[in-house]
């Protein structure tokens, strides 16, 4: 009975952390920096530039990431 439970907890271990581990991420990521006193947003693979001339700083996103705010 106990070489049973044994088998039985080793083998849901093996599945539940192969199920999480397969599959890849859709997540997009975003950055919002300052390059010479401008601010840029990077999605995914594309830059942006978001301001000009003025000078750009401290890049704050909100938190459900909708936007974001500089001085």
């Amino acid at each position: 009975m106990k070489q049973i439970f044994c088998c039985l907890a080793v083998c849901m271990f093996l599945l539940t952390s192969f199920s999480l581990a397969s599959g890849e991420s859709t997540v997009i990521l975003k950055e919002a920096y300052v390059k010479n006193d401008t601010l840029w947003m990077k999605i995914g693979e594309s830059e942006k530039r978001i301001s000009k001339g003025d000078s750009a700083g401290y890049p704050k996103w909100s938190f459900d990431v909708s936007w974001v705010a500089y001085l």
